[in-house]
């Protein structure tokens, strides 16, 4: 199981208190091996990306065993993520693989699109002041080598059908979030023995979910926030194929303002939407209720508090977002060059 810690962002400090979780959480086994890449901000210790193998420790700093020291990188470049996976393939081969992603992270869009300094859109955020960021196809790109079990993703704003239509050929589950994930982000202390459980993963990786949401579940006001959703992959074809039927079938006005949004960032919030509110706001009910039934084998698990950040009512959510057209011209260009545009011609050029 890799853990790709891109943490060269204001994020570092709570890289800390995550890899002391997972150590705590780890009975140190001879067949299971655990490894995080870490790469944090200037003048920490270590003081260049490293790839630790985890093993069992109770105290409140990182005392696992560095297994490899990297040179300075940019850990949003894709070169850096396959260059990391490569050595983990070589050096700790096994019958089953995990990947989870922790740093920031908005979904789809493409990197160095800023709407607000808020927001840090792909995936991963290296070094706060460049900005450097990784697309979604080039992470995809960067990790196709193996298929993986599941890919978990601990940062903002993930859980978008354009990712997982991105991804859907790299592995069998994703877990992931429509909204925010608050600095704390998962309880892995809470979580880590699910993703263990090679026997009734699907079951396992569900149990991930509840203890996610339930964690944020019992805090307070704005901390009482939380979204997180299972994908199961090899359903997402037939959920683009139904979607595309459905696009021809409706003109190029879609209704957007009313459906359920999980964004409280000024000039973010008309983005994204839930996927499945925006099928029940633009087709008929017979439509609707056809999709629902692939949608709903496609996102097999989901659960949510009932706000968002105290501010947003949770009235549909249901596990994925989808782009809402806008008039962003570069915005359009990029999104007709994702695997589900391509797919579904959601939007035509």
């Amino acid at each position: 199981m890799l853990f790709y810690f891109n943490a060269d962002n204001n994020l570092d400090s709570y890289s800390v208190k995550d890899i002391n979780e997972i150590e705590s959480a780890f009975q140190n086994s001879n067949d299971k091996n655990i490894l995080v890449y870490w790469d944090r901000v200037a003048g920490s210790n270590p003081q260049k990306p490293v790839l630790l193998k985890i093993s069992n420790d109770e105290q409140d700093t990182v005392n696992s065993e560095i297994v490899k020291i990297f040179s300075e990188k940019d850990s949003s470049n894709k070169e850096t993520l396959r260059e990391v996976i490569d050595f983990v393939l070589n050096n700790y081969p096994a019958e089953n693989y995990g990947l989870v992603f922790w740093s920031h992270g908005t979904g789809w869009l493409p990197k160095n699109y800023h709407t607000d300094e808020r927001t840090y859109k792909s995936y991963g955020l290296d070094n706060q002041a460049d900005k450097n960021e990784m697309n979604i196809d080039e992470l995809q790109q960067a990790i196709q080598k193996i298929h993986w079990d599941f890919i978990c993703f601990d940062a903002c704003y993930m859980a978008d059908v354009e990712v997982a239509y991105q991804l859907k050929d790299t592995t069998d589950y994703l877990l992931f979030s429509q909204g925010e994930i608050l600095f704390d982000g998962l309880p892995y202390h809470q979580i880590f023995s699910y993703f263990l459980e090679q026997k009734n993963l699907e079951q396992n990786l569900k149990k991930v979910v509840d203890e996610f949401v339930s964690f944020y579940q019992q805090k307070k006001g704005v901390q009482k926030t939380a979204t997180y959703s299972l994908v199961k992959t090899k359903e997402l074809k037939n959920l683009a194929e139904n979607f595309a039927s459905l696009l021809k079938k409706k003109s190029s006005f879609f209704e957007t303002k009313s459906v359920q949004k999980l964004s409280t960032v000024i000039n973010y919030y008309n983005i994204k939407g839930d996927f499945l509110d925006f099928v029940y706001k633009n087709f008929n009910e017979n439509d609707y209720q056809n999709f629902k039934k692939i949608f709903n084998r496609v996102v097999v698990y989901q659960k949510h508090t009932d706000r968002i950040l105290d501010i947003l009512p949770c009235k549909s959510v249901n596990g994925i977002n989808i782009y809402l057209p806008s008039q962003n011209s570069s915005l359009n260009q990029y999104y007709q060059k994702l695997l589900w545009n391509k797919d579904t011609q959601f939007l035509k050029k």
